[in-house]
């Protein structure tokens, strides 16, 4: 959430389906400080080869 938080973004779908989850997104935006330049990249490196594998985004895979 803070990643998408800290880019230039108008609207988020972080999906609500129960109270629990509500909850936790107030409260994740009630502490929220934007991530330094740094922090995304590490994060970006850090996620790097599964969104290129398509095993995470599957929808998002080109089809061969």
């Amino acid at each position: 959430m803070y990643f998408v938080w800290s880019l230039p973004v108008s609207v988020l779908i972080a999906g609500c389906e129960n109270a629990t989850y509500m909850r936790e997104k107030i409260e994740l935006a009630r502490n929220f400080g934007s991530l330094s330049d740094g922090q995304k990249q590490a994060l970006i490196e850090k996620v790097k080869t599964k969104a290129l594998e398509g095993t995470i985004e599957y929808f998002k895979r080109k089809e061969a």
